[in-house]
């Protein structure tokens, strides 16, 4: 997808087999996606990275837990 731009739209897809470096994502929703791994190289936006963050817990099925006291 290198130099595909993709402006305001909304990624609830899974693109785990899809080759997204050089894509330019910014605007974009990519809370709903699934493949994180697959945005390897693409161009997203600080705002866009707490949406990645909540992909990268459903992709590795992560639990989030409190440092005990």
């Amino acid at each position: 997808m290198r130099g595909a731009v993709f402006d305001d739209c909304a990624f609830a897809a899974d693109i785990k087999n899809t080759k997204m470096s050089g894509a330019d994502l910014r605007g974009s929703d990519l809370s709903n996606l699934s493949g994180l791994a697959s945005l390897h190289g693409a161009k997203v936006t600080e705002i866009q990275l707490r949406q990645l963050s909540e992909v990268m817990i459903r992709d590795l099925d992560l639990t989030i837990a409190e440092i005990p006291l």
